[in-house]
């Protein structure tokens, strides 16, 4: 039900606190008329791969939490909470495969982090 749904998502964020990254200074905030891209190379694969293999994640796994170390470092917080987008083709529902369509589920991400 609805309210059952509200009431796992209260507990489950309950102290979060909206990860909010400090403002540019304007003489340097950026154009925002256009997009732009960049492309990084990350080197050989193999390095992040063992160490998700040893670890049990995935790269996804390790791409979440390096953000979350971002997001620790730009707010001054322990505690960060994000939400990432995922796929839900793995919903555990009868005929999700059989769906014509996008199908995105909003996942919260919550780091505690301990001193």
């Amino acid at each position: 039900s609805l309210a059952e749904c509200m009431d796992f998502w209260l507990e489950y964020l309950a102290g979060a606190k909206p990860c909010h990254f400090p403002r540019l200074p304007r003489e340097i905030q950026p154009v925002t008329d256009f997009l732009n891209s960049v492309e990084v190379s990350l080197g050989h694969p193999s390095p992040p791969r063992k160490l998700c293999a040893l670890n049990g994640l995935t790269i996804t796994n390790l791409l979440q939490i390096a953000w979350g170390v971002v997001l620790r470092q730009h707010t001054s917080s322990d505690d960060v909470c994000f939400g990432t987008l995922v796929t839900g083709r793995e919903a555990p529902r009868p005929g999700v495969h059989d769906i014509v369509g996008s199908i995105l589920i909003q996942r919260s991400c919550v780091s505690a982090h301990s001193k």
